[in-house]
């Protein structure tokens, strides 16, 4: 430019800044020459200046000392979700010294069991690990719970971890209810309804009839109505199930017995037991229809109403609706009420003989409403 080769907007064009910077470039290189450029000028073999050097060190330190704040605030994230205080501080000190981090190890029997417990969780997509755990050793494969678990999170199709949370607060509450809760089949059945709104052919109501210790639904019927009617026409349906599955020509065969006091308290004798139907205090488990059932001489059940405003007392019959509705006809669409019935009919059947049941041992309802007597 000094020589008059390039004019001062070219220069400052190629430079990249304004004509007014190379005219102060030029005005200091007159005053203390290219020595003086040097120090604060980059150069034209594509040097650094003394300035662009300490602001390029700068920026490097503030990317380290971010990526470090990156993974402490990672770490300490994880910290708050269990690992040791002193965990993260040898993490962060093999971090600071440019030490590999561990892992991942070998799980050669995450890997062999991986592709299966896939399959089986596409298959059943509403079912968590465990009962898939449970479903693979039924059918004879030696897997554990927390294998399983790690192969379904490698796939991300582990259940997220508050699915259905309250589940467990339900079951506390449901405990509660008896003194001495029953364990044999046959003591003590729940029933109640509950609505569904069907696609095209509006709300309908489903009545069930579940045993307490065995968890089985011996009946579930779907009905326009949820009157006394209704309710009776699917509790004679639950004694019709029961006795063609233990092949019984009267259910009273299979009653439990239950003690016989005097004035004064004093157990003089036992006697047969009719099954207590728990149901809520619904207008239709009220009234003289449904009341036909505890009826005779030596009635096969007996009628037992629950508190008002106390839905855990009917605790299992209700989780038998949530897990229908959740795990089955939420995942469809239904169109019409003779839909819904078909829908429930499949789940009941895998419900009491496919599904595994945590509270019976993974068993299924249907073996431990066959086995409930031989065990005691």
């Amino acid at each position: 430019m000094l020589k008059g080769e390039l004019s001062l907007a070219e220069a400052a064009r190629r430079r990249g800044v304004s004509s007014a910077t190379v005219a102060n470039w030029r005005d200091r290189f007159v005053d203390v020459g290219k020595a003086g450029m040097d120090r604060s000028l980059p150069g034209p073999d594509g040097g650094q200046s003394q300035t662009e050097r300490r602001l390029r060190t700068e920026c490097k330190e503030l990317k380290l000392a971010l990526a470090e704040a990156t993974v402490q605030l990672r770490i300490w994230q994880k910290g708050s979700a269990g690992i040791p205080e002193r965990t993260y501080w040898r993490r962060l000190a093999r971090h600071r010294a440019g030490d590999p981090a561990k892992g991942p190890w070998p799980a050669p029997k995450a890997d062999a069991v991986e592709a299966t417990a896939a399959k089986y969780a596409a298959d059943w997509p509403a079912w968590g690990h465990r009962k898939i755990a449970a479903m693979m050793r039924a059918d004879g494969c030696e897997v554990s719970t927390s294998t399983v678990e790690r192969a379904l999170r490698r796939r991300g199709m582990l259940l997220p971890s508050g699915f259905r949370a309250d589940r467990r607060s339900w079951a506390r509450l449901r405990k509660r209810v008896f003194r001495d809760p029953p364990r044999q089949r046959n003591r003590v059945w729940q029933t109640d309804f509950s609505e569904f709104e069907t696609a095209r052919g509006g709300i309908w109501r489903i009545c069930s009839v579940i045993d307490y210790a065995t968890k089985y639904c011996l009946a579930a019927t779907v009905t326009p109505t949820s009157r006394g009617a209704d309710a009776l026409a699917c509790l004679r349906r639950a004694v019709v199930e029961a006795e063609r599955v233990l092949d019984l020509d009267d259910l009273r065969a299979d009653r439990g017995e239950m003690d016989v006091v005097d004035a004064d308290d004093y157990v003089i004798g036992q006697t047969a037991a009719p099954i207590a139907v728990v149901t809520d205090n619904g207008p239709c488990f009220r009234g003289g229809t449904f009341a036909e059932a505890f009826t005779g001489d030596d009635p096969l059940l007996r009628h037992v109403r629950t508190r008002v405003r106390s839905p855990q007392t009917n605790g299992v019959v209700e989780r038998f609706f949530g897990t229908l509705k959740y795990e089955h006809l939420y995942r469809a669409i239904i169109g019409d009420g003779n839909a819904l019935a078909v829908e429930i009919n499949q789940f009941r059947h895998t419900y009491n003989t496919l599904r595994p049941h945590q509270a019976l041992d993974d068993r299924t309802p249907r073996q431990a409403y066959l086995t409930s007597r031989e065990s005691q």
